[in-house]
């Protein structure tokens, strides 16, 4: 089994990963979602105009959000198919509802910056169902890894932008999605056991893959005018959260 917390431990694991990461704030917002880096390269480009690229920097989060709104209910879904518990499902279904709610905030601020969204479309997942693991192994990647990464870039963008409006949108961005990557974690306890040896050893392999592909895409660093207006962590910054997510959910 992988060295994961178990159900009831998520959120306080989770918790502690983000105040470690220095977002003390945490605790109050949670009384009880995938943006990669690689989608913020756009920052990267020599434009002398940084809102232009704040802009698309949260188009480019709002289309994530569109794609993460269906696939949290293409999880939902296969969570009823594969006789879950229902509130692992309405769980699902909230987690889709925060998720087309932040899509909507975010293309509010970026037409704030001149990024109107019209002719941008998102992706949609495939809708087939999936067998029992394929959805631990999309689960394991997108949600416990990229989802839980996500959000601690959210929150470090919430206490690093200087837009005050940006700073504090990517704040609830990031407590929400705290609770969809502990969502994914309870999903990982509901199908793991369920799995053969092979398939939980496999698992394995694709966590330390993703794990790793994540840290390895941490390489491009951002314009320091973009860094300061939208808190875009440097590749140091990126970095150091990666190693606490990897210290305090994989070892």
């Amino acid at each position: 089994m992988l060295p994961m917390a178990l159900p009831h431990d998520i959120h306080a694991l989770l918790l502690a990963v983000a105040a470690a990461s220095g977002s003390p704030s945490m605790a109050a917002a949670l009384d009880v979602s995938s943006v990669n880096l690689s989608v913020l390269e756009v920052e990267a480009e020599n434009e002398a105009n940084a809102n232009s690229v704040v802009g698309r920097l949260l188009a480019s989060r709002a289309r994530a959000a569109d794609y993460a709104t269906r696939a949290h209910r293409r999880l939902r879904d296969d969570l009823g198919r594969m006789g879950a518990h229902p509130a692992l499902a309405l769980w699902a279904d909230e987690a889709a509802d925060d998720a087309k709610a932040h899509a909507a905030a975010l293309r509010k601020l970026a037409a704030r910056y001149d990024t109107h969204d019209r002719a941008l479309t998102s992706r949609a997942p495939d809708a087939a169902p999936r067998t029992l693991e394929q959805l631990a192994e999309d689960n394991l990647t997108t949600g416990c890894v990229h989802g839980t990464f996500d959000a601690l870039v959210a929150l470090h963008q919430g206490r690093s932008a200087t837009d005050r409006e940006l700073a504090e949108l990517m704040t609830n961005i990031g407590n929400d999605e705290i609770r969809h990557a502990a969502l994914a974690f309870a999903v990982h306890a509901f199908v793991e056991p369920k799995l053969s040896e092979a398939a939980r050893a496999r698992l394995v392999a694709i966590r330390e893959q993703a794990a790793t592909a994540l840290v390895s895409s941490l390489h491009q660093p951002p314009r320091a005018d973009v860094a300061r207006l939208a808190g875009v962590p440097s590749v140091a910054e990126a970095r150091a959260l990666a190693a606490d997510l990897g210290a305090a959910l994989w070892t």
